[in-house]
C-alpha cells in the first residue's frame, strides 16, 4: 500500500514540476529586465462567503471506501496582500467555517516575487484544523502568465496528524473574458490521492473601491472524495478587471479540507473483523467507522 501511495505521489510530483518548469524558466530570465509594475499594486484585501458540500474519501488497507454522505460545508475566507518591496509581496489569508457540525479553521502565508507581466514565484505555509485533526503544509508556489492563460503550481510537504508526504497543485486557468476565469487542474493530497479540480469565477461589477464576483469550484478525487462549493467574493482596492486582480494583487486561496476530513489513523489500516468480514477504520477525528464488507478475510 505504501509503495502504491508513493508511486501516486511521484506521479503528482512529475505533473506539478512540469508546470513549475515554465515558471522557473521565466524567473531565470526576469532579473535581466526591469518590471514595469510592482509585485503588489498596493495594500488590498478580499473577503468571500461560500457554501456547499464535501464527502471524505478513505483508503483502508488498500480498499477504497467513501463515507456515502455529503456533509454540508459553510465557510468565510479573508486575505490581505501587502507590498514589502517593489518586486516582492506578502499575503496572509485565513478561513473559518463548519463541516459536519464541527468548526474548522485555516491560516496561510504567501511570500513571493512577482512580475505581473511574467510570473510569480515564492514560498507557502499553512495550517488547517478540524475536529481535533491538524494538517500543516510548507512548499513553493509559482505562476506563469501567457496572455489570457495562467499556469499555476504548488508543491511541498504535508505533515501533522495526517500522512506525512508530498502534496501538489497544478492548474491551468483561462480567462475567456477579462472578468471571467475558467480553470481545470490536478491536485494531490496524501490522505485523498489524485483529484480533478474545476472552477469558474465571474466579476460582475467593479467600482473605484471594490470588485464583486461569484464563483464555483468542484473537486473529484480517489476513494470517492468530492467537494462542491459556490460563493460570493468581494475585492477591496482599485477598480480593475478580474485578470488584473489575480496578477497584480493576491495569490489564490488553498484551503481545501480533503486531508483532515479523509484522515485515517495509521492503525486503522489493520483493524478488521474476521467474523463478519467487515473492515473498520479509525478516522483521525476519533470516531469508529465501518468501511464496508469486501468478502471474508483469510
Amino acid at each position: 500500500m505504501a509503495s502504491r501511495r508513493h508511486l501516486l505521489g511521484n506521479t503528482a510530483l512529475t505533473a506539478t514540476l512540469a508546470a513549475l518548469v515554465g515558471v522557473t524558466g521565466a524567473i531565470a530570465i526576469a532579473p535581466g529586465a526591469a518590471s514595469a509594475d510592482p509585485a503588489v499594486s498596493k495594500v488590498n484585501w478580499k473577503l468571500d462567503v461560500s457554501g456547499g458540500g464535501a464527502e471524505p474519501g478513505y483508503n483502508l488497507g488498500g480498499i477504497p471506501f467513501s463515507s456515502g454522505d455529503i456533509e454540508t460545508v459553510f465557510k468565510v475566507r479573508g486575505a490581505v496582500s501587502i507590498p514589502i518591496a517593489y518586486s516582492y509581496g506578502l499575503q496572509l489569508d485565513g478561513a473559518v467555517g463548519s463541516y459536519d457540525g464541527s468548526v474548522f479553521g485555516h491560516g496561510a502565508a504567501h511570500l513571493f516575487w512577482r512580475d505581473p507581466d511574467v510570473a510569480l514565484f515564492g514560498g507557502y505555509a499553512s495550517w488547517t484544523h478540524w475536529n481535533g485533526v491538524d494538517a500543516y503544509r510548507v512548499g513553493i508556489e509559482g505562476e506563469y502568465y501567457a496572455g489570457n492563460v495562467t499556469l499555476s503550481g504548488l508543491i511541498g510537504s504535508e505533515f501533522g496528524d495526517v500522512d506525512n508526504e508530498l502534496f501538489s497543485y497544478a492548474e491551468l486557468s483561462f480567462y475567456a473574458m477579462e472578468d471571467l476565469k475558467l480553470k481545470i487542474g490536478h491536485h494531490y493530497a496524501p490522505e485523498v490521492g489524485h483529484m480533478l479540480t474545476t472552477g469558474a469565477e465571474y466579476q460582475f461589477r467593479s467600482t473605484p473601491s471594490a470588485g464583486y464576483a461569484v464563483y464555483a469550484e468542484a473537486d473529484f478525487g480517489e476513494n470517492g472524495y468530492q467537494s462542491i462549493f459556490g460563493g460570493f467574493k468581494m475585492y477591496f482596492g482599485d477598480s480593475k478587471s478580474l485578470i488584473r486582480r489575480h496578477r497584480e494583487d493576491d495569490p489564490d486561496f488553498r484551503d481545501d479540507l480533503g486531508s483532515v476530513i479523509s484522515c485515517l489513523d495509521d492503525e486503522g489500516d489493520e483493524k478488521f473483523s474476521p467474523i463478519d468480514g467487515a473492515f473498520y477504520g479509525y478516522p483521525c477525528s476519533g470516531d469508529l467507522m465501518e468501511k464496508g464488507k469486501e468478502g471474508q478475510i483469510e
